[in-house]
């Protein structure tokens, strides 16, 4: 599983993802920061995540 959330979003996604990664096997994690809601500012990171989850090669 990978969530991605950011750490000043105002729904407190951030905090969801990290009980979802908790009690996930083999949960991939990331939280940036900043970026609000909608990842303000992180395309390329979200893209480079999201395409290394789908190809298997997610950074330890």
């Amino acid at each position: 599983m990978l969530t991605l959330s950011c750490a000043d979003d105002l729904f407190s996604t951030a905090d969801t993802a990290c009980l979802l990664a908790r009690h996930t096997s083999d949960a991939r994690l990331v939280i940036y920061p900043d970026g609000g809601h909608i990842w303000l500012d992180h395309d390329a990171d979200l893209a480079r995540e999201i395409s290394e989850f789908f190809m298997g090669t997610m950074r330890p």
